[in-house]
């Protein structure tokens, strides 16, 4: 990995988070869950566009922190509904060796196109 794709994907995550601040901001203040409610549909939706973008423009690092922090805050959710321990820990393996596959599977893609 290069110097300058670094920053720029620092950057873009950097940016993504601040454009993320107003979201929450305005889904705190209409009195809205922010752990379960609209905030992290703003949040996952953010990281699909943040995802897509990165694609298209074959920046495998942006598309690897819009995916973690996508991954993250829908596990968590998910996690809070279910009361079985061993079906949670089904879900943290399945759904962790689901998002490294998918991760392996577009860094390969990325060098290709390359």
């Amino acid at each position: 990995m290069t110097r300058p794709r670094l920053i720029v994907g620092l950057l873009a995550a950097a940016l993504f988070l601040l454009l993320l601040g107003p979201w929450r901001a305005f889904a705190q203040s209409r009195g809205w869950r922010t752990g379960r409610g609209a905030a992290v549909w703003f949040q996952r939706i953010a990281c699909a566009a943040l995802g897509v973008w990165s694609a298209r423009l074959r920046r495998f690092e942006t598309f690897a922190w819009a995916l973690v922090y996508a991954y993250v805050p829908t596990l968590i959710s998910v996690l809070r509904e279910v009361h079985d321990e061993t079906l949670s820990l089904g879900l943290v393996v399945l759904s962790s060796g689901s998002v490294l596959a998918l991760l392996l599977w577009a860094r390969a893609r990325f060098r290709e196109a390359a």
